[in-house]
């Protein structure tokens, strides 16, 4: 049975104290890093833009978007406050909003671009926040997803078999979920980057509408 919103929650502001730890570690972390650098650089974020990162966690994508392009304007959402309290050190300017990503309290087509690190394999409920994603993003709006699936070889599947068994157990993260078929249910898949036999992948993606599919 999948954990509820609030068990997820309860063990996600529980963790806020010890979530930036593996980042602590330069060999093990510089790899992911690498791959947050790469997803946040892919949505070339310009000026004056309104960027929402949804699940932020503790705010390091957001972080490295600020640092890319300070002018942008950031809105950091998650439901875990404790999360979003330690988003705020890190990155002052930005605005911190506490929401269920299955009701984003931002006006529909009001945003530019996405970042999306490792969330949707977090929710319990996947496919509505991703169609709440679609709603908020401006017609021909971009968003970048870093997150993970089921490795393409055993030998992947055999490697990251622990990594994947712990994040269940301890954050309510599915790792195996595959998330990008809902994705292109809903949005044009401009780019996908591949690491560690598909068991991480980042994909820029596009919102169509009949407007914007007008315009091509």
């Amino acid at each position: 049975m999948r954990p509820t919103p609030e068990k997820v929650m309860a063990r996600y502001d529980a963790w806020s104290r010890y979530y930036d730890l593996a980042d602590k570690f330069p060999i093990l972390s510089k790899p992911g890093r690498e791959r947050r650098i790469k997803a946040v650089e892919i949505l070339r974020i310009q000026e004056n833009e309104t960027v929402l990162e949804v699940g932020c966690g503790t705010g390091e994508m957001i972080f490295l978007a600020s640092e890319i392009e300070p002018r942008a304007r950031f809105i950091a959402l998650d439901f875990s406050r404790k999360m979003l309290l330690r988003t705020r050190k890190k990155t002052p300017a930005c605005d911190p909003l506490l929401a269920d990503l299955e009701m984003i309290p931002l006006r529909s087509n009001s945003v530019d671009k996405v970042i999306a690190a490792y969330t949707f394999t977090s929710v319990p409920r996947p496919e509505p926040c991703i169609k709440e994603v679609y709603r908020v993003m401006k017609p021909g709006a971009r968003a970048s997803i870093l997150d993970t699936a089921r490795p393409h070889s055993l030998f992947w599947r055999g490697v990251t078999w622990p990594s994947r068994a712990i994040a269940k157990i301890a954050g309510y993260t599915y790792m195996d979920r595959e998330i990008l078929p809902l994705v292109k249910k809903y949005f044009r898949v401009v780019k996908i980057i591949s690491y560690s036999g598909g068991f991480v992948w980042c994909a820029l993606i596009e919102k169509i509408t009949s407007e914007t599919r007008g315009g091509e």
